[in-house]
């Protein structure tokens, strides 16, 4: 067999164990789908041990009132829009209807307070500042490649 010729056999054959060993990863379970844990999952690593149960707790209530709505205004702005095309616009109904949704929107942010607030009370000063200096480190680091990016074009 000529050099060029193996050359080709092993590289096909490298392929084909990478696509073989892809498909059976994937039949096999290995990849499952990856899921953000959340800022709780991080400020809970900080909490001291016999505190968690409680603050786990507060946190779960919190999820079942406030369930995550990404996106609901603007996937709601086709509501917006009918309002705003129609023939005889209705001001009253579409700051009504506008007003409504922004309010949905808002309160996620009340009731995070409150849970804020109801932690705080558990923990003492130089756990809070723990817990403070995490997601303060877990933010500039979210944010870190966006920040980069804008200095760039700037």
């Amino acid at each position: 067999m000529s050099r060029w010729v193996k050359i080709i056999f092993f590289i096909s054959l490298a392929l084909n164990f990478a696509v073989v060993g892809v498909v059976a990863s994937k039949k096999l379970g290995f990849h499952k789908k990856w899921r953000h844990w959340g800022m709780q999952h991080h400020v809970l690593k900080v909490i001291p041990e016999e505190k968690r149960p409680q603050i786990k707790k507060l946190l779960e209530e919190y999820k079942k009132s406030s369930p995550h709505r990404p996106g609901k205004m603007i996937r709601n702005w086709d509501k917006f829009e009918g309002i705003l095309l129609e023939e005889n616009f209705n001001r009253e109904q579409f700051l009504t209807t506008f007003n409504k949704e922004l309010e949905q929107h808002n309160q996620r942010w009340v009731n995070g307070g409150k849970v804020i607030a109801d932690i705080a009370e558990l923990l003492t000063v130089e756990e809070r500042k723990d817990v403070l200096k995490k997601i303060k480190r877990k933010i500039e680091r979210r944010h870190r490649h966006r920040k980069r990016r804008h200095d760039e074009r700037h």
